[in-house]
C-alpha cells in the first residue's frame, strides 16, 4: 500500500487480509472502512473490531445507555 502498511495477515491477489497483528493499527486508524477480513482465519480480529466500534458508537450516544447494549 502507498502508506507503508504491510499487514500481519496474509495476501490474496495482492490484497492484504487483515490479521490479529493489525488490530492496533486498525483501531488507531482514522479510516471508516477496512477491506478484507476472514472470520475463519482470524476470528479475534473481527470480533475485537466489532466490540471497539460498538463501544465508540455507544460512547457518542446522546441517550442514556443501557447495560445490555454492551456485548
Amino acid at each position: 500500500m502507498s502508506d507503508g502498511f504491510f499487514g500481519s495477515g496474509h495476501y490474496i491477489r495482492d490484497i492484504c487480509i487483515y490479521g490479529t497483528g493489525d488490530l492496533q493499527w486498525l483501531m488507531n486508524s482514522n479510516s471508516i472502512f477496512a477491506n478484507k477480513f476472514e472470520l475463519k482465519s482470524y476470528p479475534p480480529t473481527l470480533e475485537c473490531l466489532e466490540l471497539k466500534i460498538r463501544e465508540r458508537a455507544l460512547n457518542q450516544s446522546e441517550v442514556t445507555r443501557l447495560p445490555d447494549w454492551y456485548l
